[in-house]
């Protein structure tokens, strides 16, 4: 962990120095599922979809559909996106077809 006086000189250049980390990965079929069930606190997060996905990745609230006007952003293969929220369990995704592999990295200040 960085010190008080590595913290500081951080913060007078303008940079946020992250203090924690949280990486998972997983599969996703064609229901929507938060990426975590419990409350994980974070500030950011770094949602990707697998290189040999042969669909898209759908994120967004409780309520992302992969089709139609609650589909939410869409990752395809390979593609990643940065999310700003508070907290993990309330990013959901959803594919386009069964066995769409994504990763996340998640940072918390």
């Amino acid at each position: 962990m960085p010190s008080p006086s590595d913290w500081n000189a951080a913060v007078l250049r303008g940079i946020t120095l992250v203090t924690s980390l949280r990486q998972r990965s997983g599969t996703i079929g064609t229901t929507a599922a938060a990426l975590e069930a419990d409350s994980i606190p974070v500030k950011w997060i770094v949602l990707m979809a697998d290189d040999d996905n042969t669909g898209g990745i759908f994120w967004g609230a409780s309520d992302v559909a992969n089709t139609g006007s609650l589909a939410g952003g869409r990752l395809i293969a390979g593609r990643a996106v940065t999310i700003p929220i508070d907290d993990l369990n309330k990013v959901f995704i959803v594919g386009s077809a069964a066995d769409q592999t994504y990763r996340y990295v998640a940072g918390r200040e």
